[in-house]
């Protein structure tokens, strides 16, 4: 079965109902939050996504190349 015949829950006037959501809304704080970033980690994360993208190109090509074109286009899907 389902929620509805058990009452109490938040969809029928329970503790969490729309009024419970205004005053939450109410106390609510506004919190900043920063994130340094160096131009060191910009340049790390650069590296490490061409030196990625590297390493998985140069294995699709290390394996398309040891297949021979026939069984290469015979295993197309």
């Amino acid at each position: 079965g389902g929620f509805a015949g058990r009452g109490g829950g938040m969809a029928f006037g329970g503790a969490g109902g729309p009024g419970a959501t205004r005053t939450a809304a109410e106390r609510s704080v506004d919190i900043a939050l920063t994130a340094p970033v160096s131009l060191t980690t910009v340049g790390l994360a650069v590296l490490l996504a061409v030196a990625g993208g590297l390493v998985a190109g140069a294995f699709g090509a290390w394996r398309a190349a040891r297949l021979r074109p026939a069984d290469a286009l015979r295993r197309v899907e």
